[in-house]
């Protein structure tokens, strides 16, 4: 009887020390990942940014040209008003709120211009960061890589955070494939 209980007790401790070492090798690295901080420092996100702010700046410059042209048809309107007959003065006030309107459809277009290619360029970029972490964590035997700002981290070691490496090597295949197309 004790022979079998000593039997059961080894066979028992066993199974648990297998069973310890076969979650310890399911379990594997995780890392973080400050994926806000990729988008603006690498070399693709820093592009998008200039390509981005040029066309506000376009936009801006041409809404600021139209809207010195409504000023000066305002004063126009405002210096003339009392030698107009009421036919041309109704013409000339419709036609002024026909540009105020028009100014304001513009500036609307541009807002919606500018929402739509920044998100069409962030989510271009973002595939290519996903994609390449993706390869960074299979190859490395990352089970988990979270997003510093979005997953709740609280606190994380410098040694599990990867993104100054996803920078670098989104830096480099981003001016390769930039090679490629020129």
């Amino acid at each position: 009887m004790k022979a079998k209980m000593m039997t059961a007790a080894l066979v028992l401790l066993l199974a648990l020390f297998f069973s310890g070492a076969a979650m310890a090798q399911e379990t594997g690295k995780i890392g973080i990942l400050d994926v806000q901080r990729v988008l603006n420092a690498s070399a693709a996100g820093k592009e998008a940014t200039a390509s981005l702010t040029a066309k506000g700046t376009a936009a801006q410059k041409d809404l600021l040209k139209r809207n010195d042209e409504i000023e000066e048809l305002k004063k126009t309107l405002e210096r003339k008003m009392l030698v107009m007959n009421p036919e041309s003065r109704d013409e000339k006030q419709k036609e002024l709120r026909n540009k105020i309107l028009d100014l304001k459809d513009l500036e609307k277009k541009y807002q919606d211009d500018l929402r739509s290619m920044e998100q069409d360029l962030r989510e271009g970029i973002m595939n290519q960061i996903m994609a390449l972490v993706a390869s960074i964590g299979k190859k490395e035997g990352y089970v988990l890589i979270i997003d510093k700002n979005e997953g709740g981290v609280v606190y994380a070691p410098d040694a599990i955070d990867l993104t100054d490496r996803v920078i670098q090597e989104f830096n480099a295949d981003y001016q390769k494939s930039k090679g490629k197309k020129n």
